[in-house]
């Protein structure tokens, strides 16, 4: 089913498309994201509120929705995925930032409230991530810059001046995917109020 989570009357439609095509799910994936431009002196109270509506309300929402029966069937999944700019922001688009720092917190707020019912709340923090958006990216910059056009040297390059991380590359898709996917299963049924980060040493903190 599809929905636009970004409002109420939205979230309410797919919450009850889902309800209706599956029951109660036992995961849940808060994963939308959105991250736009801005800065401290031209984005606005109204861009901000935006971007909280759409980072942080949007799974919110969905937590109201599910977790109530997770909590009564005894078991239960819910995982956010964050950004590592939620330990590391820029000094540019500061509501995007602002708005992903919110998630560690409520992450670990949720759990306590969730505490003995079998239900865990994790929250997934990936670095840079080669999706096709990003590798077509890359690889137009890297003409202009002369990284040469394999992807593995592009991506080395990139790792140096653009994302730097001590593991010299980019995450692929399957490398996030796969530690959300064993979060979400019985074998990680003790971790809890969690923030995993998934950045190959990008953030400036062990926490």
């Amino acid at each position: 089913v599809c929905g636009d989570i970004t409002h109420e009357a939205g979230s309410d439609e797919l919450i009850e498309t889902c309800r209706e095509a599956a029951g109660f799910p036992e995961v849940l994936i808060n994963n939308y994201g959105v991250a736009e431009a801005g800065d401290w002196t031209s984005t606005d109270s109204g861009d901000w509120i935006d971007l909280y509506q759409k980072n942080v309300l949007s799974g919110v929402r969905l937590v109201h929705a599910f977790a109530p029966a997770m909590r009564e069937r005894k078991w239960g999944r819910i995982i956010f995925v964050g950004t590592i700019g939620s330990l590391r922001p820029a000094a540019r688009m500061p509501h995007y930032y602002a708005s992903k720092a919110v998630l560690p917190n409520i992450c670990v707020s949720l759990a306590k409230e969730l505490s003995g019912s079998g239900v865990t709340v994790n929250l997934v923090s990936p670095g840079i991530i080669a999706t096709q958006e990003v590798r077509t990216s890359l690889e137009k910059r890297a003409e202009k810059k002369g990284w040469g056009n394999t992807w593995e040297a592009i991506q080395g390059a990139a790792s140096r001046e653009l994302f730097p991380n001590p593991t010299g590359r980019i995450a692929e898709i399957d490398e996030v995917a796969s530690l959300v996917a064993f979060v979400a299963g019985e074998p990680a049924s003790y971790i809890n109020g969690t923030n995993l980060r998934v950045d190959g040493g990008a953030a400036d903190s062990a926490l």
